[in-house]
């Protein structure tokens, strides 16, 4: 899937690497996709999802709402990829990670652009979504409301990605494709999505 391929990018470019095992919580990892990164970059690797594979035996359950089975300032990092959009709570959810991270631990998330500009096609809402996504002042808000200190907000899915994106879309859906749009629509184009890093103060 590509745009796994794309996120999996920006957080290979922006998560500092680390002589020092620092440990990870990739919450919201799903399969763990991004074990193999983090541990390169020089990280004990800690998945958590809601979703657990009974033949995966390293992710551990969480309710990103709820980790009470968790101490506090446990974790040196946290990366959250495309979980946040899914969580009705948001505000509880982003306590919760400042409640565990350590004092000025790194928070890497990423999350759709609810402005986003499709330049092939705009594909059908994901219905596991309880929100598009979020602006970037909607995000400086939910970031400083819960005690983090941004640091930056990257758009993400520049216009080669994006169209790369739809393109791939169009194709797993049997989408005809029509040239002169994608030509017209890039001059249009808004970013899908953003990667915002913040530290715990």
């Amino acid at each position: 899937y590509f745009g796994d391929f794309v996120r999996w990018n920006y957080v290979k470019r922006y998560l500092p690497d680390t002589k020092n095992q620092l440990v990870l919580m990739d919450v919201g990892c799903g399969q763990g996709e991004y074990k193999d990164l983090i541990e390169s970059k020089g990280y004990f690797w800690v998945g958590y999802d809601m979703h657990i594979n009974p033949l995966n035996a390293e992710i551990k359950f969480a309710d990103l709402t709820d980790l009470n089975n968790i101490k506090n300032e446990y974790f040196d990092a946290i990366i959250c990829i495309d979980v946040i959009e899914h969580i009705k709570d948001d505000n509880k959810a982003m306590s919760e990670l400042n409640r565990v991270l350590k004092s000025n631990g790194l928070v890497i998330l990423h999350t759709p652009n609810n402005e986003q500009k499709h330049i092939v096609i705009n594909p059908e809402e994901q219905k596991d979504h309880v929100r598009k996504g979020y602006n970037k002042s909607e995000l400086y808000e939910l970031f400083v409301k819960n005690n983090f200190i941004i640091k930056e907000i990257v758009p993400t899915f520049n216009q080669v990605e994006a169209s790369l994106w739809d393109l791939n879309y169009c194709f797993s859906k049997k989408i005809p494709i029509d040239l002169k749009d994608i030509v017209k629509n890039m001059r249009n184009h808004l970013h899908y999505g953003w990667l915002i890093m913040g530290r715990k103060k």
